[in-house]
């Protein structure tokens, strides 16, 4: 398996995923592709923010998404407790004034 691999083909060098009429059991495959790729994650991520990129879908399809920031708890069983929107902290200091001169 290739570094960092985390496709799940290498699953179907030990299981044909064949039921008993010779049907392919593509959720069972699905499932275990999904379960090999946390694996691989958890176990190749150097960091947590790291872990947490690879394991979030893609948002493509949502776009009242775009350009937001979220702040995710994680419970201690792994699952997600909370999604809050991200505010940055407000500054209680004074916005820096610029001025722009024009020359001839």
């Amino acid at each position: 398996m290739p570094k960092g691999d985390a496709s799940g083909f290498v699953l179907k060098q030990v299981s044909a995923y064949r039921d008993e009429y010779d049907g392919f059991q593509e959720s069972t495959h699905e499932n275990d592709s999904y379960a090999f790729s946390s694996f691989v994650v958890a176990n190749t991520a150097s960091h947590p923010a790291d872990a947490m990129k690879r394991l979030l879908p893609g948002f493509s399809g949502c776009p009242a998404l775009y350009g937001k920031s979220f702040a995710i708890s994680i419970n201690d069983k792994g699952n997600v407790a909370s999604v809050e929107p991200f505010l940055p902290p407000v500054s209680s200091e004074r916005p820096l004034a610029f001025q722009a001169t024009a020359t001839h």
